[in-house]
């Protein structure tokens, strides 16, 4: 039985990037065909364009619409409209016009430092608000969610049409809208007319009487013939048949007549000599014929192989004893005797030369310690493992025991920026080659995950003390990231063996002075921090 499409993933399995790519087009395959089943080009929820009641602001609920290609457009929170809105970076659109069209908007944007080369490898959906006059064109995957009139007295009024949103299974066919538990505007379905609904049947009466037989009525009027049907489809070959039986023999026809013979031609010439014909078969053996006379003796064959030895003869008689034969040769040397005696000592020879030197000998037990002499003079002092003065961060441009709302820490990264101050000047030259190496800011956002920040390093030579860094992202982007419903938190890493004062000596990443604790402050290491954020 097929599956659906998936990676399977087991132990020892070396994961590629086809692998996960596989992952997460079958993922958003699925998706895909989630959303077209619900509807593509519609509200999912929410998306409501709500009037004050002066008439003077228009504010976008939030909420999720899929594009007409599938596109997921998402707005998080409500949107006060502005109607002289931006359409491209730097480009006002005046209130000339007096209708509008609401517009969501999508685009991308990517994790700077998480590339590799030119290659974008963590990339984030967004979603732009534009408010355009209503005869503006469209681009890509945009969708209008609704429309804003204006009046002389300048208030607004707003138009959406119903058949933009999608209902939950729960719905009633009201027409209207309304908030679920959440507070999402929700659509109650296309208003359908009220119509009668019968009751329950009644219980069945008594059964009267027969009544008289009523007289037939008149035959009523032909009707009209009916319209004719359709040429039905040709029906299924029927089986093949089985084949006849033979014909009878026709009757043979009348041979015609034999023609006269014709005048023989002259002799041919004689034609080449065939091939030998292969050979016949041998004929029977014949029988044997008589003995013929005895033929002339041959002359005598060479001298034959000796043959085998015969049985041995009887022993002789015992022969004269032969003369003493010459000595042999001296047979295998005996086994040792036992040990003798020792013998007396011989008297001591004369001493011989001096042999080479040994091997030196094992070392010997320690002795015991000698008594302690008295103490020498004190020798001058050496030099200082810790330089003399290590440039160090002095102060914060922000308390970091002190909480901040997710509004400040906006406002802070993107326009005031983070300062660290030092006791010393820095080398700018080595501030230009780390660029924003030097400092590592990450967000704990949603669901505990830390979101590394981009972002550029600000250094002055007229103010060689004072480093600056600022966020990158868009304010939309930076909210997004954060948990708007809990205490999250700010981490900041400088890396202080990335800076050095202008004696070459990293700078120190003791928080000594900042905390109040005393010297000496090693040189290099991480200046770790952390800003508070509470909703």
């Amino acid at each position: 039985m097929a599956s659906d499409a998936k990676s399977n993933f087991v132990d020892g399995l070396r994961v590629t990037p086809e692998h996960l790519n596989h992952m997460q087009e079958a993922l958003a395959q699925g998706i895909s065909d989630l959303r077209y089943a619900l509807g593509c080009g519609r509200i999912a929820w929410g998306l409501r364009l709500l009037l004050s009641e002066d008439g003077k602001t228009v504010t976008l609920s939030s909420g999720l619409a899929l594009s007409a290609a599938g596109q997921r457009l998402f707005v998080g929170e409500d949107v006060a409209l502005k109607i002289q809105a931006e359409s491209t970076p730097g480009e006002v659109l005046e209130p000339s016009a007096s209708e509008y069209k609401v517009v969501l908007r999508s685009a991308n944007h990517d994790q700077p430092l998480a590339r590799i080369g030119d290659v974008q490898t963590i990339i984030f959906a967004d979603t732009s608000i534009v408010v355009l006059p209503r005869n503006s064109p469209l681009s890509g995957d945009d969708f209008v969610v609704g429309t804003i009139s204006s009046s002389d007295s300048a208030t607004y009024a707003v138009t959406q049409n119903d058949g933009l949103f999608l209902c939950p299974s729960y719905h009633g066919h009201s027409g209207d809208h309304f908030q679920d538990e959440k507070g999402r505007w929700r659509f109650d379905g296309t208003a359908i007319e009220a119509t009668t609904i019968p009751g329950p049947a009644g219980p069945a009466g008594e059964k009267g009487e027969q009544g008289e037989k009523g007289d037939p009525g008149q035959q009523g009027p032909k009707g009209d013939p009916g319209v004719a049907g359709e040429k039905g489809d040709p029906g299924i070959p029927g089986p093949k048949g089985d084949p006849g039986e033979q014909g009878s023999m026709g009757v043979p026809g009348i041979p015609g007549e034999q023609g006269p013979q014709g005048v023989p031609g002259p002799k041919g010439d004689t034609g080449a000599a065939g091939p030998q014909g292969v050979p016949g078969l041998p004929g029977p053996k014949g029988d044997t014929g008589a003995a013929g006379p005895q033929g002339v003796p041959g002359l005598p064959g060479p001298k034959g192989d000796t043959g085998a030895a015969g049985p041995q003869g009887a022993p002789g008689l015992p022969g004269p004893k032969g003369d003493t034969g010459a000595a042999g040769p001296q047979g295998a040397p005996g086994l040792p005797g036992p040990k003798g005696d020792t013998g007396a000592a011989g008297q001591q020879g004369p001493p011989g030369p001096p042999g080479a030197k040994g091997d030196p000998g094992n070392t010997g037990s320690q002795g015991p310690q000698g008594i302690q002499g008295p103490q020498g003079p004190q020798g001058p002092a050496g030099p200082s493992g810790i330089p003399e003065k290590v440039v160090v961060v002095t102060k914060l441009s922000w308390n970091p025991l002190t909480p901040v709302n997710p509004q400040n820490v906006v406002e802070i990264l993107l326009s005031r920026g983070l300062s660290f101050v030092f006791s010393a000047p820095l080398d700018g030259a080595l501030i230009d080659r780390t660029g924003a190496n030097c400092l590592r800011v990450r967000l704990q956002g949603q669901e505990n995950i830390l979101h590394l920040l981009p972002g550029k390093i600000s250094f002055s030579q007229t103010r060689p003390t004072i480093l600056s860094w600022n966020c990158t992202l868009s304010s939309a982007i930076l909210s997004k990231y954060m948990d708007m419903e809990r205490e999250t938190s700010l981490q900041i890493d400088l890396l202080a063996d990335y800076l050095r004062g202008t004696d070459g000596i990293p700078v120190s990443g003791s928080a000594g002075l900042v905390m109040g604790f005393p010297d000496p402050y090693m040189p290099g290491g991480i200046f770790a921090c952390w800003m508070k954020i509470a909703p």
